[in-house]
C-alpha cells in the first residue's frame, strides 16, 4: 500500500490504468466489428429474399411472354447464338461468379431481341417496350450480385465484361426464333439463379452463426 506519493506508485497506477483502458478499447472494437458483420449479413439476407421473390415473378412473366409472343413454333433444342442457360461452378462462389457473367451476357441478348422487335414494327414494337423493363431488372440484378460477391466472397474477382454479340440470325424467321430462344433461356437461367441464391442464403446463415459463437 502506498502511504505517501512516489514516482514508483504513480508509474504503477498509470500503467495499470492504461492496460485497463487498452483492454476496454479492444473489447469495444471487437463488439463493433461483430455488430457490423451481423448488420452486413442481415442486409445480404434481405437482398437475397427480395431477389428471390422478384426473380420468381420475372421468370413466370418471361415464360408466358415467350409463349404468347413467339408461339413456340419450334423447340430450342440447339442453342446457336443463344447462351447456355445453366449455372456452372462447383462452389457457391464460382456459381455466383457465373451468375454475374451470364447476367451481363443475357442482358446484351435481351437488348438485341428488343432491337429486332423494333425492327419488325407493328405490334412487335409495342412488345419491345416490355423488354426494356426486363433489361432494367437485369441491370439491377447485376448490381445486387456484385454486392453479394464483394461482401460474401471479397477475394473472388469479378468476371470480365462480355464482348459485343456476333449473331448468325440474319432473316426474319431466324431472328424470331432467336428471340424466343433467348427468352426461354433467360427463364431457365433464372430457375438456376434461384437455387444459387438458396445456397448463398445458407452460407450467410452459417457465417452469422459463426459470428454469434464468437
Amino acid at each position: 500500500t502506498c502511504i505517501t506519493p512516489s514516482a514508483v506508485c504513480v508509474e504503477l497506477l498509470v500503467s495499470s490504468t492504461l492496460r485497463l483502458l487498452l483492454a476496454s478499447i479492444i473489447i469495444i472494437i471487437i463488439i463493433i466489428v461483430i455488430i457490423i458483420i451481423i448488420i452486413i449479413i442481415i442486409i445480404i439476407i434481405i437482398i437475397l429474399r427480395f431477389m428471390k421473390a422478384y426473380l420468381f415473378f420475372l421468370s413466370l412473366s418471361l415464360f408466358f411472354f415467350s409463349q404468347n409472343e413467339f408461339h413456340g413454333k419450334e423447340p430450342c433444342t440447339s442453342r446457336g447464338d443463344v447462351p447456355d442457360p445453366s449455372v456452372s461452378g462447383d462452389t457457391v462462389a464460382e456459381k455466383l461468379r457465373d451468375v454475374y457473367a451470364k447476367n451481363a451476357l443475357l442482358r446484351l441478348h435481351i437488348l438485341k431481341v428488343k432491337d429486332h422487335l423494333v425492327e419488325f414494327g407493328g405490334d412487335h414494337a409495342l412488345v419491345a417496350k416490355s423488354l426494356v423493363s426486363v433489361k432494367d431488372h437485369l441491370q439491377n440484378h447485376q448490381v445486387k450480385v456484385k454486392a453479394l460477391l464483394q461482401n460474401v466472397y471479397p477475394d473472388v474477382p469479378l468476371p470480365p465484361t462480355p464482348a459485343p454479340l456476333q449473331l448468325t440470325a440474319d432473316h426474319l424467321y431466324a431472328k424470331k426464333k432467336y428471340g424466343r430462344c433467348v427468352i426461354v433461356a433467360l427463364a431457365h437461367w433464372l430457375d438456376g439463379v434461384l437455387r444459387v441464391l438458396e445456397e448463398t442464403n445458407s452460407v450467410c446463415h452459417a457465417q452469422g452463426a459463426r459470428v454469434q459463437l464468437v
